[in-house]
């Protein structure tokens, strides 16, 4: 392997690091940070992967994420809301008793968390239906991606029963010795 896998700091190391942080992708960070003219796309993914494991390279990543969420003024917390306030929400508060949608000026965080867009069509009448009527879609965030996020941060998918841990099966056989599988 051509890459010194230890806590040093080198200049490609820290480019890496610097464009994980804005793009989000390994690979891209690598071939960014690296000359990979020569190697192969899983290569460059594989050692992208290994990359990330250098000591160097995740203390510096998370300095960066921290440094970016201060500048600007988010937290975990913020975003952990924001996928509640999705998961939970009940379209039905968006409408007023008569069926009709409320005014969104009047929608509190909840409500318009859950909105991801809303497209207002213009219909013009014919004959006997003269006049404009406006019909409205409402698009909400997913609501299940939300969830997921959520249960994945809640450790919802990782849990193993107890029971699922200590399983032990002892089977007796016929000479009286006890056998362990």
């Amino acid at each position: 392997m051509g890459l010194n896998m230890g806590a040093r700091r080198t200049i490609k190391k820290e480019k890496f690091a610097h464009k994980y942080v804005e793009t989000g992708n390994a690979s891209e960070a690598y071939r960014f940070a690296y000359n990979t003219e020569r190697m192969k796309p899983g290569s460059v993914n594989r050692m992208a992967s290994e990359l990330l494991k250098d000591l160097y390279v995740t203390s510096t990543v998370e300095k960066l994420r921290k440094r970016m969420m201060a500048k600007i003024d988010l937290s975990a917390e913020m975003v952990l809301t924001e996928c509640t306030r999705i998961a939970f929400f009940d379209p039905r508060k968006l409408f007023n008793e008569d069926k009709s949608l409320r005014d969104l000026a009047e929608l509190n965080s909840q409500e318009a968390s859950a909105i991801a867009s809303i497209d207002i069509f213009e219909v013009r009448g014919k004959g006997d239906r003269e006049g404009t009527t406006f019909v409205k879609r409402i698009r909400f965030n997913d609501k299940l991606k939300a969830l997921d996020v959520l249960a994945k941060h809640l450790g919802l998918y990782n849990t193993v029963s107890q029971d699922q841990k200590t399983r032990l099966v002892i089977v007796k056989d016929f000479t009286g010795e006890i056998k362990r599988e």
